[in-house]
């Protein structure tokens, strides 16, 4: 396979590369430049030469240390919006997308200290797009419930396993109620919350994985209709692979 022309934004989008995720929404594309607090949109509308493709600058602020980002739909208008993790600023902002394709205003939401990543879902069954952050240094993450329009709750924190990273959201125990997975990597473990009514969720469970986790996908792995975990560990460069039984353990 030939590679195709590489498209420049910036070099800044080259340093901590592992604390940025690109995404893909529909043929367009957006993705976190970590060190100028900047996000860039890479608009095409169409399949075209991505040499040609149109770039949005949207600026966050220096030192905000922009991190994981996530798609869902916050203010009901049927436009995707995405929310960026602000590692710097202590806090994740929404940016709400327009008809056009490009993204009006925004809206920020405090978090506890040093926000990782970030994911989406409805916890509670309330038809909205709630959002789970994991933050690092309070070995915490915040689950921000959906009020409607674009607005959110006060986040209530559940504790984790030492410098929760990565965040998986998931049904794992079959009760029709999203469980978050998350990463723990100085705890070398992976904590599995299981939801219940009213977007609340349960004490972790840890399970050991391998050393320095730093990402987790959950899948079923051996075709028996159970979903598994699969860690991906940075010292020894390793992937852990946890069975599941289906009741939220591995």
């Amino acid at each position: 396979m030939t590679p195709g022309p590489a498209l420049p934004v910036s070099e800044e989008s080259l340093v901590q590369t592992k604390k940025c995720r690109l995404i893909l929404l529909g043929l367009d594309i957006f993705l976190c430049l970590a060190v100028s607090g900047k996000i860039a949109a890479l608009f095409s509308g169409q399949a075209c030469d991505v040499t040609s493709i149109p770039v949005t600058i949207y600026t966050l602020g220096n030192g905000s240390n922009t991190n994981m980002q996530a798609a869902g739909e916050f203010n009901q208008d049927g436009i995707l919006d995405i929310v960026v993790v602000n590692a710097g600023f202590n806090s994740i902002t929404i940016f709400f997308g327009t008809d056009g394709g490009s993204f009006g205003s925004t809206a920020s939401i405090a978090t506890d200290f040093l926000p990782f990543a970030v994911a989406v879902g409805d916890f509670n069954n309330g038809t909205y797009t709630d959002i789970v952050v994991s933050n690092g240094y309070s070995n915490k993450i915040a689950v921000i419930l959906a009020l409607g329009n674009g607005a959110y709750a006060t986040p209530i924190n559940f504790t984790t396993g030492s410098e929760p990273e990565s965040i998986f959201v998931v049904d794992v125990n079959n009760n029709n109620r999203l469980d978050v997975i998350v990463v723990n990597y100085y705890s070398n473990s992976v904590s599995v919350l299981l939801g219940f009514d009213g977007g609340r969720f349960t004490v972790q469970t840890a399970f050991i994985v391998g050393s320095y986790p730093i990402a987790v996908v959950v899948a079923d792995f051996n075709a028996d209709n159970r979903l598994d975990l699969a860690v991906t560990n940075l010292i020894g460069q390793t992937i852990s692979i946890l069975v599941g039984y289906e009741n939220g353990s591995f």
